[in-house]
This record gives C-alpha cells, structure tokens and sequence, in this order.
C-alpha cells in the first residue's frame, strides 16, 4: 500500500485522538501529506470558524519563500492575522538557535498579553488559538511548552533525570512524553522575555561555531538548537514554567 494511503487511514482511524490537541506536531502526519489534506480531514467542520484573540499573539519564524504548513492550517480555520519573522541567515546556514533571538526581539514589541509559537514546517492547527491561552491560564504557569519522547540536550543525563522524576511526581509515570518540545508554546508575553533574555546567553555565534581554537568549555556553554537551551534551562525556571504531559497543546 503506498505510504501516502497508509498515513491517510490512520489519521482517518485516529481522527478522534488527533483532534484532542490544538496543534498536531507530529512528522509521521504532518510530512506525509500535505496540510490541506490534513486539515480537511481533521478540521472540515471548522473552516473559516475562528480568528486570533486580541490578548493572544501568533508567532511563526522561518527563512521559507512559500506558504508553510502552519500558515495553511491558520488560513483554513480562517485566523489570519498572525505574524512570521523572516530573519536574515548567517552564512546562508539556518540554525534553529536563530529562534530565540527572533522570538525575544518579537516579544519585547509584541502588545498582547500572550504569545503563541509553532513551528512552520512541520505543525498545524487543529482549533480555536484562544484554546492555548486557557490551557496556560489552567496549567497555573507563566509558559506551557508541548513534550517530546526525546531528549535533546546533548548528553545531559543529570537532566533526563530530572525530567524523569518531574514527569513521575507530576503523575506521567507511564509516559514516555516527558521532555520539553521547543516546537510549540505558549507564555505570558512578560515572562517570556524573561526567559528568552536568559536564553539568549546560551546561544552560539557563527564565530564560536565555526572555530576550531574554541576551548572544549565554550563550546559545551553555548548551542545552536533553540530546544537544548531550553531544556536546560528548565529546571531553573521550574517554577513558571509547565509541561503539557496531556499533549492538549500539541501532539508530538
């Protein structure tokens, strides 16, 4: 059966699980078929039904040319006022650090209350935006992140731990979905300039990356992937910052 078929029926027969969260963020779905495909199969009942809140900002960044998936989805469910940052690239290399200086220039202008961010390529929404900002205000943090299976902190074993034992006291012992998700989030527009001031400090430069005279705790102290910085920055800012373990927010 060719793959295309193959992922059409299983969204098909888990249409009803799919739909539970706001966003679908998961590859085997969203770089499979295309997002029209998707959202008429998830989202028909929904066309044109929605627009942004005004407390509520949408923030997409990428360095593409055309319509991306999430811009598709927005556009079916009928939000469109929302806003992607297209930054200059350095060396012509996209780096998905980029995304931390975009989103902290996006923040400390944005007017809203709350920002919402997705990822462009391989997301799309599913609902109301306005849904995100109740599952922040239910969560009792400053910013909700979506949760991955996978750890992306280069080797931080400490901090898979830590993780581990946050999704156990939290009740998701019998998840495997426990590890921040730099894909999707949403946060109070405040704090989140906060955090990604903080970030900020964690991010490679070209200069950095690319020298090979860089001594070893240089290297180890800045990074290139916006998801490693925030993962290890969780535990310093646990306090305001929550994980979505029921994936409502997004499904990864």
């Amino acid at each position: 059966m060719p793959q295309r078929l193959l992922t059409t029926l299983k969204v098909l027969l888990r249409r009803k699980r799919l739909s539970r969260a706001l966003v679908l963020h998961s590859r085997k779905y969203t770089l499979r078929l295309t997002a029209p495909t998707l959202m008429n199969i998830l989202c028909r009942q929904k066309r044109d039904r929605f627009s942004k809140p005004e407390n509520l900002a949408i923030l997409l960044v990428n360095n593409r040319s055309d319509q991306t998936a999430l811009e598709t989805s927005l556009l079916y469910l009928g939000v469109r006022d929302y806003v992607v940052v297209k930054p200059l690239v350095p060396n012509g290399a996209w780096k998905q650090s980029i995304k931390v200086g975009e989103a902290l220039n996006f923040a400390r202008k944005c007017a809203e209350e709350y920002i919402l961010y997705a990822d462009s390529d391989d997301a799309v929404i599913l609902g109301d935006p306005g849904k995100a900002v109740d599952l922040l205000v239910q969560s009792g943090g400053q910013a909700l992140f979506s949760v991955t299976s996978f750890p992306e902190n280069r080797g931080r074993h400490d901090l898979n731990g830590w993780f581990r034992q946050l999704a156990d006291r939290s009740g998701w012992s019998h998840s495997d979905a426990i590890y921040l998700n730099s894909g999707v989030f949403v946060a109070r527009r405040e704090f989140l300039v906060s955090f990604l001031e903080t970030a900020s400090e964690y991010v490679a430069d070209d200069s950095l990356l690319f020298n090979k005279g860089a001594s070893l705790r240089e290297v180890s102290e800045k990074f290139d992937n916006d998801q490693v910085i925030y993962q290890i920055l969780y535990p310093r800012f646990s306090d305001d910052l929550r994980l979505d373990y029921a994936e409502e927010l997004a499904l990864r």
